[in-house]
């Protein structure tokens, strides 16, 4: 097997804890690869704290917004989800995406053998919920051939296709007019990848390269687990307990065990 040389780049901002999941992703990275190939791009808003936290683990480049904020969901309101785009400006041929809530279980540089473009794992179950009618049009009104939709959160690009794709997906990103097939979320910047890739040479990921907590699949052997961890079930459970105690601080010790022998 060839030997190859790659950078690895995450995309982080201080919203929503991605800079703690980031570090701690990067850290199971560094069992396999030099601190040295790890790039993080931090994007506003930013701090000092983090900026340090991140550069004990990593190379950090603190890059601006090039995107437009977009709604994912209405929970979470108009955000930039599509700053991985910075990738597009690593000057290597070999550059693999790692989103912050990712684990490296293997070495990833294994997985760069073989004649392709870009490995990504089709989106589940995303691709299975689009409306199929609209994802087609979105393809054939921009002269593309439909592909699935690919989950951004582990991405290998090579050949320097990450940088003959960013301004066609950085189009796509910031295309207003861009469409929605899906029913419920707007994974806007999903779409304008799969835009910006159809006619690359492909190489789709099974759970055995990216597995995905979402599916229960943490037990399978891979090189990428991705997703936020659930909390154990004896955490839950002391958790219903604390409440519990906390409910019944100030009844009597009569109605606390009649409770008790209600609920059995």
């Amino acid at each position: 097997m060839a030997t190859y040389s790659a950078k690895f780049v995450y995309t982080v901002t201080n919203r929503q804890k991605l800079v703690d999941q980031a570090v701690r992703s990067i850290k199971s990275l560094l069992n396999f690869v030099d601190k040295e190939d790890i790039i993080v791009f931090y994007t506003p808003p930013r701090s000092r704290r983090n900026l340090r936290k991140l550069s004990k683990v990593a190379t950090v480049i603190e890059a601006p917004n090039l995107t437009k904020p977009f709604v994912f969901t209405e929970k979470r309101g108009a955000s930039r989800y599509g700053e991985k785009i910075h990738l597009c400006d690593i000057d290597c041929s070999n550059v693999i995406f790692l989103d912050a809530d990712t684990i490296v279980k293997k070495n990833i540089l294994n997985l760069l053998n073989g004649k392709y473009d870009l490995s990504a794992r089709i989106g589940q179950p995303l691709n299975k919920q689009m409306n199929k009618e609209i994802w087609q049009q979105m393809f054939t009104e921009r002269g593309k051939d439909p592909i699935p939709i690919p989950n951004t959160g582990f991405l290998i690009f090579k050949n320097y296709c990450h940088k003959k794709i960013k301004q066609e997906w950085l189009q796509y990103i910031n295309d207003d007019d861009l469409p929605n097939p899906h029913p419920v979320n707007n994974l806007k910047d999903q779409y304008a990848l799969a835009l910006a890739i159809s006619g690359k040479q492909i190489r789709w990921m099974t759970k055995y390269e990216h597995a995905y907590r979402w599916l229960n699949e943490e037990k399978t052997d891979t090189f990428v687990l991705h997703g936020t961890e659930n909390p154990p079930l004896h955490r839950i459970k002391r958790l219903i307990k604390t409440i519990e105690r906390s409910r019944f601080k100030f009844m009597s010790k009569k109605r606390y065990y009649q409770y008790q022998y209600l609920m059995r």
